[in-house]
């Protein structure tokens, strides 16, 4: 958390969108590639798709805690939604869906770790679940009207 506080007190100098922006970004980015690439599973396992979801919502937490200049003690699912309900108010079902998505894979423990293969139903839900993600953080950031319409067609 220092690190954040002495950024936020020398500005920008290198005239850059600050980090939360770019996580924002770059959270949409994984979440229209994890969409488009439900349709080519060719190219795209389930498994796959599971993780580039995963990361879309990383991403999204991300730039909130960024915003906020606070950082998470875990990047588990269950860990960012945690540590999101500081600062965003999250249904019910949203907090079921992470939780779902969180038993997917559950790779954190040493001593042993499962991997599953999500059906296309559960990537179609686990979509919904990251766009819902990205849906909460996205009200409580101060989108400019640029972005605000970039962020509404990668929604789409």
């Amino acid at each position: 958390m220092q690190s954040l506080l002495v950024l936020d007190k020398q500005g920008n100098p290198l005239g850059k969108p600050p980090e939360w922006q770019e996580y924002s970004k770059e959270g949409s980015q994984f979440l229209d590639l994890a969409a488009a690439g439900v349709h080519n599973r060719e190219k795209f396992n389930g498994e796959a798709l599971y993780n580039i979801l995963a990361m879309a919502i990383e991403k999204h937490f991300m730039a909130l805690f960024l915003y906020k200049k606070y950082m998470p003690e875990g990047h588990t699912l269950k860990d960012l939604l945690a540590a999101a309900a500081n600062f965003i108010t999250i249904d019910m079902q949203l907090i079921k869906g992470l939780d779902f998505m969180d038993s997917v894979q559950e790779i954190c423990s040493v001593d042993e770790f499962s991997i599953c293969d999500p059906t296309p139903e559960e990537l179609a839900r686990m979509i919904e679940i990251a766009l819902g993600v990205k849906k909460c953080v996205l009200q409580e950031l101060p989108i400019n009207e640029k972005s605000t319409e970039e962020h509404s067609r990668t929604a789409s």
